[in-house]
């Protein structure tokens, strides 16, 4: 399967908000905690859309540095989770990584909650370890998460650009020329090529 990432844009960031999981995983909804993903310093270096093959938004990630160790947030879109799709989604969110940002220590950190084993096992089939659990303050009070890592070594990783994009499928008409809502096709834009799953 092939995944594309791109510039967060308005749409996606309202999609995302609007976006709901089920039973336990509600504590994923973007609702009650979308600070970080509105932001818009963080819409091109930090935060990405993850895209398919037809430019549907599937899912996002964000990349960025804390303590000079590198993190890696991803979520999949609601629907798409629970079918196999895991292992791939987050392999080709760590290729990118490997590939666009500095690892200071050739290493990709991330943080999950405990109670989202379906995650942990998935992350373990890519090559995360477990190296801590912490407690964390959240939306819905503390939270025990446990802290993975991978080690990576850089190496090439080949991509293909998309072909163009029929905008007036990603923004409605009254609002394709204001700032947030121009092309979030940008130099970083690129397609992962995965074997399907």
């Amino acid at each position: 399967m092939k995944y594309a990432f791109a510039a967060m844009n308005e749409k996606f960031a309202n999609d995302i908000a609007n976006w709901r999981y089920d039973d336990i995983y509600s504590f994923y909804d973007m609702a009650a905690d979308a600070h970080d993903l509105m932001d818009t310093k963080n819409w091109r270096d930090v935060i990405k859309a993850v895209l398919a093959e037809d430019a549907e938004l599937v899912g996002w990630a964000a990349f960025h540095t804390e303590n000079d160790e590198f993190w890696l947030s991803l979520y999949l879109r609601p629907d798409l989770t629970g079918k196999g799709l895991g292992e791939g989604f987050v392999s080709a969110c760590v290729n990118y990584a490997i590939s666009r940002y500095e690892l200071t220590r050739q290493t990709i950190r991330l943080r999950v909650a405990l109670f989202n084993q379906r995650a942990v096992k998935v992350y373990k089939r890519v090559g995360f370890i477990e190296t801590s659990k912490i407690i964390r303050d959240t939306h819905i009070g503390p939270v025990d998460f446990i802290e993975m890592e991978k080690h990576v070594a850089r190496e090439p990783v080949q991509f293909w650009p998309l072909p163009p994009i029929n905008m007036n499928r990603l923004s409605p008409p009254a609002t394709r020329n204001s700032v947030h809502s121009a092309t979030p096709w940008d130099e970083t834009h690129y397609t992962v090529m995965l074997e399907k799953q």
